[in-house]
């Protein structure tokens, strides 16, 4: 799973909440109970590792040279229900 920015559009905000969506619909639609991200630490992708931890990821640990991340339909579903319902909609209406 990821996301792609095209450039111009880059550091305007769309990225996490984007992957809030997707995060939402694996979670609450297909069932599924936990979602893991490795990235290539050589590849220096510090946006990316932002980004996933802004939506919530944990950092697992590095091995091998690979980052793991880890969210769960829990910690996913925890967060989602402390923000107040009308900061959701309006983060959700910026995309």
């Amino acid at each position: 799973m990821g996301i792609v920015i095209y450039a111009p559009f880059r550091g305007k905000g769309y990225a996490v909440p984007a992957l809030k969506l997707m995060l939402d619909h694996a979670f609450r639609v297909c069932g599924i109970s936990r979602i893991h991200n490795d990235f290539e630490v050589a590849r220096n992708e510090i946006a990316a590792w932002q980004t996933h931890r802004k939506a919530g990821f944990q950092k697992l640990g590095v091995k091998n040279g690979v980052l793991h991340m880890m969210i769960t339909k829990e910690e996913y579903l925890d967060a989602v229900q402390s923000v107040p319902i009308d900061d959701q909609i309006a983060s959700a209406a910026t995309i």
